[in-house]
């Protein structure tokens, strides 16, 4: 699977996500939509988790750690 399959796979589940909004926020992530996902490592996937939720159209989000493996630099 693929990031670009994983956002056409997210955007199934929820009527109010924005695909959009998610190719702006991997552009400002520095996420490949090619890239494999088995090949992200661990602060990359957290990145993409983070893309998927943020590119819903919510009122509120709330997070719990939502940085927690991404090094200190990238935050």
């Amino acid at each position: 699977m693929r990031i670009r399959d994983t956002i056409n796979f997210f955007k199934d589940f929820y009527d109010d996500f924005d695909i959009e909004k998610s190719k702006r926020l991997l552009d400002f992530m520095m996420l490949d939509e090619n890239d494999k996902v088995t090949s992200l490592s661990k602060g990359m996937l957290e990145k993409l988790n983070l893309t998927l939720v943020l590119s819903r159209n919510a009122k509120l989000y709330i997070f719990d750690k939502p940085l927690g493996g991404i090094d200190p630099n990238t935050r």
